[in-house]
């Protein structure tokens, strides 16, 4: 009997989704920690969808890892006050990275008040893998 190769063999990938293994990808960000992106990015999806990556796909993926959080938004900032909407094709492209931001309550994103920005947003729990 033959075994599987493990799903992170270069073996165990077909041949017909071997061109998508070296395509571009978006990383997701942690606005509570002070690395730089790429130390704080917890999700990483590559860009399959007409060049970039499906929304709706990535905010459904950060809001489970996020542990099944749906209040949560993008922007390019680490406080949240450039938020990114869902763009008209519903494709995220044109930035290698994007924070996953949860907001605080219905006035505003994380890190302002009604004053504006305050400090950057507190860690929120994330769940590294779906066995936990």
């Amino acid at each position: 009997m033959r075994s599987r190769p493990a799903s992170n063999d270069p073996a165990a990938i077909p041949p017909s989704l071997l061109s998508s293994v070296f395509q571009p990808n978006i990383s997701f960000v942690h606005p509570g920690y002070d690395e730089d992106f790429t130390s704080a990015t917890f999700l990483s999806l590559p860009c399959l969808d007409d060049g970039g990556v499906c929304f709706d796909t990535a905010l459904v993926a950060c809001g489970l890892i996020a542990c099944n959080q749906w209040s949560g938004f993008f922007s390019i900032d680490k406080l949240g006050q450039k938020r990114v909407d869902r763009p008209a094709d519903g494709i995220l492209r044109g930035h290698p990275y994007y924070y996953f931001q949860l907001s605080a309550s219905a006035s505003g994103p994380p890190g302002t008040t009604s004053s504006g920005p305050t400090c950057p947003p507190s860690p929120y729990p994330i769940i590294p893998r779906f066995s936990d």
